[in-house]
């Protein structure tokens, strides 16, 4: 990580400990920025039109050159040397079909970080600040009509019932309800 901190590099060469602490909070709606719950939300939905926010986060990375800890220096860039991070989607907010989602607000701008089916979600980021766990409840139902013509992929909410899609068609062939 890249730093401004006056104690930082003479720590370094005196071979001083120097440490990253990563520090992972759960934050309150109302203590997230508007903007920051814009941008996750647009991200979010864009990925998927049901998807919600499950729970935001607050993940800051401390750069802490003394030992006790009175020099320290939030991060919030990491450059090229990002950190993976994984996690575990509480139980109560696990439903079978759920997709989940991991969306970060950094500088006013979304963006998703992964996206999966599993309760453990393994994200990289280099950027630190607001994220949030999101979950849609949508499935997309695609149809092989083995060389007839194409029927549009049905994304539909779960449980909801699906609209029989138009028969396809193809040559010497009927299709029937």
């Amino acid at each position: 990580a890249e730093t401004k901190h006056p104690g930082a590099k003479a720590a370094q060469l005196e071979g001083e400990k120097i440490e990253l602490r990563v520090v992972i909070r759960n934050q309150d709606e109302a203590d997230v920025r508007d903007a920051d719950k814009a941008a996750i939300q647009d991200v979010l939905t864009a990925k998927a039109a049901n998807a919600k926010v499950l729970s935001y986060m607050d993940i800051t990375v401390w750069l802490i050159v003394s030992e006790n800890e009175t020099e320290k220096e939030q991060i919030t860039n990491l450059g090229e040397n990002p950190l993976t991070l994984t996690l575990t989607v509480p139980e109560e907010d696990r439903k079978q079909e759920r997709t989940f989602f991991i969306a970060q607000a950094h500088n006013n701008n979304g963006s998703i970080l992964a996206t999966s089916k599993d309760d453990s979600i393994p994200f990289t980021s280099a950027l630190f600040s607001t994220y949030a766990s999101g979950a849609s409840d949508q499935v997309t139902i695609t149809f092989d009509t083995n060389g007839g013509s194409v029927i549009a992929p049905i994304t539909q909410d779960c449980g909801t019932a699906v609209p029989f899609p138009m028969n396809p068609t193809r040559t010497g062939y009927t299709f029937t309800r």
